[in-house]
């Protein structure tokens, strides 16, 4: 054959996927540039520019960075030591109910932090995470390598508008109403059904109706008369209370939007100064 012929059937699979490359990267950053924005928003000690505009989804923040730290380890330095401060404000049921959405390694790399946090911190919920002993450091090998020269986060001050789930935990106690409570907030409008809601937040379709409706009987959402059922939060009246009246952002659905970006999140691996 050929070889102008050769050439020009190779071409256009070059050509592919040098855009895919371009594509993947472009994700990529992205990606990271919302992570960078989220952990500033909770207390990370970053240099990013910009302010997140969504409702900060502290699970789906954890796992996606868990998933990048391979080739961001600047993620893990501030994931560590974030965690540290604040792994009370987690839930560890609602990790668990996210965490197969993502790979091998990023449930790997949760137990690692499972183990950090059972161990420094001795917050007992987190051992079911852990894949083995925490004090048995088998999968050491393996665990991302943390900078100790200073700390990188402090306690979440719950202040900004995108820390609202976080504020609601620290007020409300971690569970399914406080993120129902958050999800119904940032999405005001015309409300929700209990399975959209379970969808949205992770929980299970009985958890959530538990928890919508303990709250609708305290008068703290309202509840339709259609069928299926839907719950609303008055945006505006929730804003007042919490002191962001028209500043309560929405809701970001951040671990579907993660998920579509979590192919991509291989790339160069960088250790450059911190963000």
């Amino acid at each position: 054959m050929p070889a102008t012929t050769l050439e020009s059937m190779t071409r256009p699979t070059s050509d592919a996927t040098a855009r895919l490359g371009a594509l993947a990267e472009t994700l990529r950053t992205a990606a990271l540039t919302v992570l960078w924005r989220q952990w500033r928003a909770v207390g990370g000690q970053t240099a990013t520019r910009g302010a997140a505009q969504a409702i900060v989804d502290p699970e789906a923040l954890v796992l996606q960075s868990l998933a990048m730290t391979e080739n961001e380890p600047r993620l893990a330095d501030i994931l560590h030591d974030w965690t540290l401060l604040n792994s009370d404000l987690l839930s560890v049921q609602r990790l668990k109910n996210l965490a197969p959405a993502y790979t091998k390694e990023t449930a790997e790399r949760l137990a690692w932090l499972a183990r950090v946090v059972t161990v420094e911190v001795k917050d007992l919920r987190w051992r079911s995470l852990c894949a083995d002993d925490p004090v048995n450091r088998s999968a050491a090998g393996s665990d991302p390598e943390i900078r100790t020269n200073k700390r990188r986060a402090i306690r979440v001050r719950p202040e900004a508008p995108a820390t609202l789930a976080l504020r609601l935990r620290l007020g409300f106690g971690v569970g399914a109403k406080a993120d129902v409570l958050t999800f119904l907030i940032g999405t005001s409008g015309d409300g929700a059904t209990v399975r959209e809601i379970a969808g949205a937040t992770g929980y299970t379709v009985a958890a959530v109706r538990r928890a919508a409706e303990d709250m609708a009987a305290a008068a703290l959402l309202h509840v339709t008369a259609e069928q299926p059922v839907k719950f609303r939060a008055d945006s505006d009246a929730w804003g007042e209370v919490l002191g962001v009246a028209g500043e309560v952002p929405p809701w970001g659905h951040w671990q579907a939007r993660f998920a579509l970006w979590l192919p991509f999140s291989r790339g160069k691996r960088t250790r450059g100064p911190d963000q």
